[in-house]
């Protein structure tokens, strides 16, 4: 009898044994976004849209577990009736849960020009005003405007098209990032700006003012395309891959189209 209930027991241990080593090893350790050959995919097609100072937000429980893993927010910082700041962040929630992410390494291009504002008996002047621009990108069609400096290497968020393929090796954080980075992305730790928005100052008895830009949009997800974001989850059956899918307009309203996780 006890003899019957060992050999019973056998292939029942032998089925529990299937831990998340064997369930990896039969995942591909790649996958393409949109592509959802054996995912576990969730449909949304919902908006997203804060208000000023009023943040909306969604949460993504991926694996269907019942924890939240990931959440997309989106507000306006400011005041009424004045400039707004758009906000749109994808939060991971726990440290199993992780993003995508790329070492870029960026140019920082500078333009000057003066702006000089003369009176009616000309070639008296008024004012002066230093228009000054900081930027990942060329601001001028001719070249004129000039390289600053060279950021060291930097891990920035990454967005896909359909297609695009990521892996289990690739760079993956647990993070918060900004997915429409603005003036706020720059960092100037290793080439500080010489110059800041200020004045007036008088020189030769005229009033002289610098007005200094920031443009940085380099890494921020484009306005009304459709894109993936990668992502990568640990659970109890080991890692898997995912994506989701999201399309961003006047960088802080999004629309959420569907998931998908390796299952």
């Amino acid at each position: 009898m006890k003899i019957l209930k060992l050999i019973t027991l056998i292939p029942i241990l032998t089925i529990f044994a299937c831990d998340k080593n064997c369930y990896e090893s039969s995942r591909n350790d790649n996958i393409f976004m949109g592509d959802i050959t054996n995912m576990l995919v969730t449909q949304y097609d919902t908006f997203i849209i804060g208000n000023i100072n009023q943040e909306a937000s969604i949460e993504f429980d991926m694996n269907r577990d019942n924890v939240s893993d990931f959440r997309l927010t989106s507000k306006l910082i400011g005041l009424p009736y004045n400039a707004q700041k758009p906000e749109t962040k994808f939060l991971c929630l726990n440290s199993n849960c992780k993003v995508y992410e790329q070492y870029s390494t960026d140019t920082i291009f500078y333009r000057h020009y003066e702006d000089i504002l003369y009176s009616d008996d000309w070639p008296n002047i008024i004012s002066i005003t230093h228009r000054i621009g900081f930027s990942c990108y060329r601001m001028t069609h001719n070249n004129s405007d000039s390289i600053f400096c060279i950021q060291p290497a930097t891990l920035y968020p990454h967005y896909f098209y359909s297609t695009d393929e990521i892996s289990r090796t690739d760079t993956f954080l647990s993070d918060t990032i900004n997915l429409n980075v603005g003036s706020d992305g720059f960092n100037f730790e290793n080439c500080p700006p010489t110059v800041n928005s200020g004045g007036p100052y008088i020189e030769n008895d005229i009033p002289v003012y610098y007005q200094v830009s920031y443009h940085y949009s380099c890494h921020a997800i484009p306005n009304n395309e459709i894109v993936y974001l990668g992502i990568k989850l640990t659970d109890s059956f080991g890692e898997k891959l995912g994506w989701i899918k999201l399309a961003l307009m006047d960088r802080y309203k999004l629309l959420i189209f569907e998931t998908a996780i390796q299952e």
